[in-house]
């Protein structure tokens, strides 16, 4: 950057944002404090994927009845491995868990999320204004059990609801990663890490809750947490 003064073209990456929110005026930047900031960007990615494999996890174990045609699947893709691993290309083969993991996000986000700033006034078609530099946060659950967006019983678990819509996608009806240039840049990793775990979990294990019991999120305030009821992971004998 201070090489090349004004003709610098900066790379569309974290790093550089992050470089830019410390840089001085002579051009000079503490590593630590940008050490800091990646750190925290870990650790909160480590929480949200734990969080949300927790939640479809509960899913699963809540729906009995979509459990023989999701293993299904599993099983097809196993048969067909060849070599050690898998490639992203096989996992993004597995629409109907992709659809049961993009159903779990939508019914398991917070009410009220994405806090950002109104870098501009916006006014609503109903004359309502939002004023410069007001706070903003978007009702999430408002978009994501709205019937005409979501289709029919919005506030019904239904698994197979976004065959055809990847989960990554970012889509003005699923706010989950966010939407436009704030969108999460680590859905597709966070998408495919989490739908492998899930893939060796639901060929490994029967899984259900302790006692059978319902697992609900949990919510406080506006937020929505995983519920504290209990997984069982039984091994299969029959694999």
């Amino acid at each position: 950057m201070k090489r090349d003064g004004e003709s610098y073209v900066p790379p569309v990456d974290i790093l550089q944002k992050l470089i830019e929110l410390v840089i001085e005026d002579d051009y000079k930047a503490d590593i630590d404090i940008i050490t800091d900031y990646v750190i925290t960007a870990i650790f909160a990615a480590t929480h949200t994927t734990s969080t949300f494999l927790t939640n479809a996890t509960h899913k699963y174990a809540n729906h009995p009845e979509i459990q023989k045609e999701l293993l299904e699947e599993q099983e097809r893709l196993l048969e067909n491995k060849s070599g050690p691993y898998y490639t992203s290309e096989q996992i993004d083969s597995l629409v109907k868990l992709d659809s049961f993991f993009k159903e779990t996000l939508r019914m398991t986000t917070s009410i009220v999320f994405f806090e950002h700033k109104a870098l501009n006034p916006y006014t609503f078609s109903s004359g309502h204004q939002v004023p410069k530099g007001r706070h903003v946060t978007t009702r999430l659950q408002e978009v994501h059990r709205e019937e005409e967006s979501q289709g029919e019983n919005p506030n019904e678990f239904n698994f197979l609801r976004h065959v055809g819509a990847p989960a990554p996608r970012v889509e003005k009806n699923f706010l989950a990663f966010s939407f436009g240039k704030h969108a999460c840049p680590g859905r597709y990793f966070a998408t495919s890490e989490i739908k492998t775990a899930l893939h060796y979990l639901l060929l490994n294990y029967n899984i259900k809750t302790v006692n059978d019991e319902i697992a609900i999120p949990q919510i406080k305030g506006p937020y929505r947490f995983s519920s504290d009821v209990g997984i069982v992971f039984e091994k299969r004998k029959d694999i």
